[in-house]
């Protein structure tokens, strides 16, 4: 049966015809197959070479290497980095207080503000006493005053965004560690 050819032409394609180009196509196909199966032979040497000179990890640096290639990319990844690791309390790419008593204080201040921003409760953890426990209180502190902005924003966004349908929407979550309440303690026994 005569069919159209690939190309959308009224001149359809015979059976002898289309037998032809898809034979043509494939054996193309074939060679250029047998190409990437060889580079890719080629790259596994090339990459076991390059491991057993500099270590297994070099693949992870080869791979980050070419993805920030472009300088931007690399600026939007070290930007993301240090945004991430400052977020974690990591004390790197802004200046401490240089009137702090010691680093230990901001590192505990850092702490406590990581656990206020995750909602954890006000538990000073073990290891953690004097100046250290006070610091740490003030940084989750801090912390949980960042989470309610956050939320009051959102919670405001929600509104304006909403207009008259304020009533009809859930309104946003707010994690039970954020909010200030705190429960019973438990009954003496009797």
């Amino acid at each position: 049966m005569a069919r159209p050819s690939h190309k959308g032409h009224n001149d359809p394609l015979t059976d002898d015809e289309r037998r032809a180009l898809t034979l043509h196509h494939l054996a193309r196909i074939e060679k250029a197959e047998a190409a990437v199966k060889a580079a890719r032979e080629h790259k596994n040497h090339l990459m076991s070479t390059a491991q057993a000179d500099l270590g297994k990890k070099i693949a992870v640096e080869f791979k980050e290497l070419i993805e920030t290639r472009d300088a931007t990319k690399l600026r939007e990844r070290l930007e993301r980095t240090m945004r991430i690791a400052r977020w974690r309390g990591l004390p790197v790419g802004a200046m401490g207080d240089l009137f702090a008593k010691s680093p230990e204080i901001d590192t505990a201040r850092e702490a406590g503000r990581l656990a206020g921003c995750e909602g954890e409760d006000c538990r000073v953890p073990d290891g953690y006493i004097g100046e250290d426990a006070v610091a740490w209180t003030e940084g989750w502190h801090a912390g949980q005053e960042s989470l309610m902005a956050a939320f009051g924003k959102l919670r405001m966004d929600v509104e304006s965004d909403a207009g008259n349908e304020a009533d009809t929407k859930d309104p946003p979550f707010i994690p039970p560690a954020a909010t200030s309440e705190m429960p019973d303690p438990p009954a003496p026994p009797a």
